[in-house]
């Protein structure tokens, strides 16, 4: 039987759903309709073309200027969408799928919800072209979702691009700090009234002169010092948090279904959402809860709970520091072993109670039927991860990693979890293949033996999947999929897997039918015509070449010259890593740790003084990109477990001497 998680599940509701309703899914959620929007009248669904709109938004944003200088405050414009002509928006295909994850996590807090409505001048409008122009923000530097703080006379007093974590307590503090540097003081006599324009500090100094003993002042201290971060109440009951009296009783419950998340209980997360939303229907708690038991249109749930966006509880202290500009790490340089420390934690608290790495919401080519294959392939990275790190510490986290490694197998080996014959299960065996080989280094005689039995099924199975051309396909024939699983094959025969000649002469053949004289490998299919460009082959050219160097077809002069490209065009890379899209010709986001992984995999391939060089800057990018909370991404389709797998491979093979 498919695990619980299975699209299939999940189609039927909507099918249900969709009888039930003209609006799309997300319509009906009300998300935000708790904050006193200034509005366009444009709203974004997944598959749902948006309608046109006769506002001026040049207008709007003027009148929301006006009105922050009447009040003498500012204006907190929330950028859902960028449409300017370059990219005609096609820098985020799913832009909705974010714009939900705001609406729920972010604007869905009840203290950002709170000083929208009291501290700002809300505004909720596209970034369209004359706006694109006025204020010098176009992607691919700023991308959706976004946040614009306006003065009275439209100067940016700060904004907050690429949203990828998404912490409402986060955002909450940082509009505080951003009316502190612009020097915004609203008047305000009571706790309530200063807590709400955002004088959090005097509130709490009041709070605690007045020296109330009801429970409505302990939970007045207790909210203040929890938005503060100071030391609070250790009896619940003298923080007047206990819920028994209806107080933040929905706002309890929720968190019980995110603690159940968190334990890898998604079953029981789901069954606490729904109880939620069912007994809160009108509390932003409850709508909250409502997104993340509503399926959308990929057939997986519209919140960002179990897509492995909702991001809650303790944040390093940088975090809470300064004005920053966009989600990722603001603090100095992780050193390696931090880094690691915090992948590992996160990855962790990712994996379900079946064992898989289910967080992804890629799932549209051509359809959801594909997500099974991409939820092994990165469930297999994961565990890799993992694996990998797991001397790190020998004590209790080792126990936890071995207890999630075995979790992990099962899910890998069970055949229920895989779609065979659709997009991405060659991915589905190349990354299975890396981890039992990985697995099998150092085993004992018994247990690699089963290894090796597990990799010369994989293997069978992979050579099953090859075209007659001798590419793999994820979705077409190309040469980096063809790459990534002849890599792995290799690594299987190095692990002591059976590996027919045949499947990889014919991948030698097909890699070198896709090279264009000038080193560049076409994107699909055979080489013709007028040769890609360098730049936009650089990510996959060390993946191919160096495959190549393993088959004999190859030589080390070839490999460096693909390395050279690979690092030349990175920062390219990086910057469409910000998008969902092939925002920079050929170059997409998506491609990004793929593009990095698989060129740490062919600097082992050097000889032995050439590769520090090449392992200083694996760890200087890794050192650039965290998010906030340890976790990576590229795609956010894919996912942050994907992401944060990836960039733990890079670092092992960057830092293992």
């Amino acid at each position: 039987m498919p695990h619980p998680l299975a699209p299939s599940a999940f189609a039927a509701l909507t099918a249900v759903l969709a009888a039930q309703q003209t609006t799309p899914p997300a319509a009906a959620l009300r998300l935000d309709d708790h904050i006193a929007w200034r509005h366009d009248g444009q709203e974004h669904f997944e598959r749902v073309p948006p309608k046109p709109v006769a506002q001026d938004r040049m207008a709007l944003v003027d009148a929301a200027c006006a009105e922050a200088k009447r009040r003498g405050t500012l204006v907190l414009w929330y950028v859902p969408r960028i449409e300017e002509q370059g990219l005609r928006g096609r820098q985020m295909y799913r832009a909705p799928v974010l714009d939900l994850y705001m609406r729920q996590v972010v604007f869905g807090d009840p203290d950002v919800a709170e000083l929208c409505n009291h501290a700002f001048v809300p505004l909720r409008c596209t970034m369209d072209q004359a706006l694109c122009d006025r204020f010098g923000l176009r992607p691919l530097a700023f991308v959706e979702p976004a946040v614009v703080w306006l003065d009275g006379s439209g100067r940016v007093v700060h904004f907050v691009e690429r949203f990828r974590t998404f912490h409402g307590h986060w955002f909450a503090s940082l509009c505080v700090r951003v009316l502190e540097h612009a020097g915004v003081q609203l008047p305000g006599a009571t706790v309530d009234e200063l807590r709400r324009v955002g004088r959090w500090r005097e509130a709490l100094a009041l709070a605690l002169k007045g020296g109330g003993r009801s429970a409505a002042d302990g939970r007045a201290i207790a909210h203040l010092q929890r938005l503060l971060r100071e030391p609070g109440p250790t009896d619940p009951a003298a923080a007047g948090r206990t819920g028994d009296d209806g107080q933040d009783a929905d706002r309890l419950a929720y968190a019980d279904a995110l603690a159940a998340l968190r334990a890898g209980q998604e079953d029981l997360a789901r069954e606490r959402f729904a109880r939620v939303a069912d007994r809160f229907p009108d509390t932003i708690w409850g709508r909250r809860a409502r997104a993340n038991v509503t399926p959308g249109p990929d057939d997986r749930p519209l919140g960002a709970a179990f897509a492995g966006f909702e991001a809650h509880g303790p944040l390093p202290e940088p975090a809470w520091r300064g004005l920053p500009k966009d989600t990722t790490w603001q603090g100095d340089p992780l050193r390696p072993e931090a880094i690691a420390a915090a992948g590992v934690e996160f990855l962790l608290a990712q994996q379900r109670a079946h064992g898989g790495f289910t967080d992804s919401r890629y799932a549209y080519w051509p359809d959801s039927s594909i997500t099974p294959n991409a939820w092994v392939a990165i469930t297999a990275l994961c565990c890799t991860a993992l694996l990998e790190h797991r001397p790190a510490d020998p004590g209790a986290l080792q126990q936890r990693i071995d207890a999630a490694l075995r979790r992990g197998e099962r899910y890998l080996l069970d055949p229920a979890n895989l779609n065979r014959g659709r997009n991405e299960d060659c991915y589905a065996d190349a990354y299975r293949m890396l981890y039992f080989a990985r697995a099998a280094e150092g085993a004992e005689a018994a247990r690699r033996d089963e290894l090796v039995r597990q990799l010369d099924d994989l293997v069978a199975a992979a050579a099953k999947g090859q075209r007659p051309s001798g590419f793999w396909a994820h979705e077409y024939e190309n040469a980096f999929a063809t790459g990534a699983v002849v890599q792995q094959v290799l690594t299987a025969r190095a692990a002591g897997a059976a590996v027919p000649a045949e499947v990889l002469d014919k991948a030698a053949g097909a890699l070198l039918q896709a090279r264009f004289p000038n080193g560049a490998y076409v994107y699909g299919g055979a080489a013709k015509g007028q040769p890609t460009g360098v730049k936009d082959s650089a990510g996959r050219m060390p993946l191919c070449e160096g495959t190549l160097l393993q088959l004999g077809r190859s030589d080390l002069a070839r490999v460096r010259t693909a390395l050279d490209a690979f690092w030349s065009h990175l920062e390219r890379l990086e910057t469409v890593r910000r998008n969902d899209f092939h925002s920079d010709g050929e170059l997409a986001g998506f491609f990004f740790f793929h593009s990095l992984f698989h060129a740490s995999e062919v600097v082992r391939l050097l000889p032995e003084d050439e590769r520090p060089a090449h392992w200083r800057r694996f760890v200087d990018v890794l050192q650039r990109i965290p998010e906030f909370d340890g976790s990576f991404v590229d795609s956010h389709e894919i996912g942050r477990s994907y992401g944060t797998a990836m960039a733990l491979l890079v670092l092992r093979n960057a830092t293992r001497g």
